[in-house]
């Protein structure tokens, strides 16, 4: 996992080259269950970037949509894949 540093450094770094940035929230893996992580909001916010919430939330807590323990299946990653289409949509890159 990366720092909140390591992010904006790399966010930064891809925004001054003119490459449009979008997120998708990594959930935290703890006893409690399935909580996205408060970096990657606090990261969003601040760099006014977009953001995809909570689907690997919902892929991780799923096991029809999951090929092991932390990795989506083909089913998981179409689920992915709808869920950035549908935020590139909203924000008008697509």
């Amino acid at each position: 996992m990366i720092s909140f540093k390591e992010n904006r450094c790399i966010n930064s770094k891809a925004r001054a080259k003119g490459v449009d940035v979008l997120l998708i929230s990594v959930p935290d893996l703890s006893l409690f269950g399935l909580s996205a992580l408060d970096l990657y909001e606090e990261v969003a916010n601040e760099e006014g970037i977009l953001l995809v919430r909570g689907v690997l939330a919902e892929i991780l807590g799923d096991p029809a949509l999951k090929s092991d323990q932390i990795h989506p299946n083909a089913k998981g990653y179409k689920k992915m894949a709808e869920s950035v289409y549908e935020a590139l949509r909203q924000k008008g890159w697509l």
